[in-house]
């Protein structure tokens, strides 16, 4: 549905197996596009009116809701991605197992519980000698010492939803073996 240069609405995705045969992932709501500063402005005014307790009609509250939906919105495109990736797994007979093996011990970034902080804030750039400011020096380290915390729990997710999927791998190669053994 398009509606004064927006897209609102559900889309289906349609993923081709090996065989040719198509499977929607069904009602997958997708995120509205938002193209210009005129949607965020009428977001804008849609909240004002709303915090002023000024009815809302059935567009702006559709819009408003849209906006607050966002992140169930991603969270339900993923799945129905996910969703039409294993249907199109399980009917493909071929088995992902090594796609979704987690990440091995060998293979992981140690982890610095070193604690060490350089007191060396001069940067050489260009053959130049540049002297950083010991706040500027800290701030950037605790931003980098916060990404590798971030990127360490991300990898772990990762690695649990790999895990996860490797099981539900398992258990839907069983199903379809019992179901072939039904014919």
């Amino acid at each position: 549905i398009s509606e004064d240069g927006y897209e609102y609405g559900s889309r289906q995705t349609n993923a081709d197996d090996w065989r040719g045969v198509g499977h929607y992932a069904r009602n997958c709501t997708a995120r509205p596009r938002i193209k210009d500063d005129a949607y965020l402005q009428t977001q804008l005014l849609i909240a004002q009116k709303e915090e002023a307790g000024i009815q809302l009609q059935a567009e702006e509250y559709d819009l408003m809701a849209a906006a607050v939906d966002l992140d169930e919105i991603e969270e339900v495109n993923a799945n129905c991605i996910l969703m039409a990736n294993l249907q199109q797994a399980s009917t493909s007979e071929v088995k992902y197992t090594e796609l979704l093996k987690p990440i091995h011990e060998s293979h992981k970034v140690p982890q610095n519980n070193n604690d060490v902080i350089s007191e060396d804030t001069s940067v050489d750039q260009g053959g130049e000698t540049v002297e950083q400011h010991l706040v500027n020096f800290e701030d950037t380290r605790a931003l980098y010492e916060s990404l590798y915390q971030n990127l360490a729990i991300e990898v772990e997710k990762v690695n649990s939803v790999n895990r996860k999927l490797n099981e539900t791998n398992v258990d839907m190669t069983t199903e379809l073996a019992r179901y072939k053994n039904q014919e």
